[in-house]
C-alpha cells in the first residue's frame, strides 16, 4: 500500500471510536454479562494489525520508493527503527507516570471502585 496516509486516517477513526466508547460505553454495555468486552478485544487486535501494517508499509517504502537516493535508504530505515523504539519508550514511560499519578484508583474512583 503506497498510500500510507490511508492507514493513518483509519487509525484516526480508531482513536475517535475509542474516545466515544470510553465516554459512552456503547459497545461494552451493549451485550449482557460483559460480552461487549469481546468485541472491544477484537477491535484492539484490529488496531494492532493496522499499526503493524502502517509500520511495515513505511519500512517497505523506505527500502523501495523511487526517488530516495540509495546512499540514504539505510539511514532512513535506521531512523524509522529508532523513532519506532523512541515512540514505544515514550508510551511506556507515559503510561507508568500516568498510572502512578492522575490515573490511580483513588483519583479515578474517589468513593471506591463501583461494582
Amino acid at each position: 500500500l503506497r498510500q500510507v496516509w490511508l492507514m493513518t486516517i483509519f487509525q484516526l477513526f480508531n482513536v475517535i471510536g475509542w474516545l466515544v466508547e470510553v465516554y459512552t460505553g456503547t459497545i461494552r454495555n451493549s451485550l449482557p454479562d460483559e460480552q461487549g468486552l469481546y468485541i472491544m478485544a477484537a477491535w484492539m487486535v484490529l488496531v494492532g494489525l493496522c499499526g503493524g501494517a502502517t509500520y511495515a508499509n513505511c519500512m517497505y517504502l523506505f527500502n523501495r520508493q523511487e526517488g530516495i537516493p540509495n546512499d540514504l535508504r539505510e539511514l532512513g530505515i535506521n531512523i524509522g527503527f529508532m523513532m519506532s523504539n523512541l515512540g514505544i519508550t515514550v508510551a511506556t514511560l507515559s503510561f507508568s507516570l500516568l498510572d502512578m499519578t492522575i490515573m490511580t484508583k483513588a483519583i479515578i474512583y474517589p468513593h471506591g471502585c463501583p461494582s
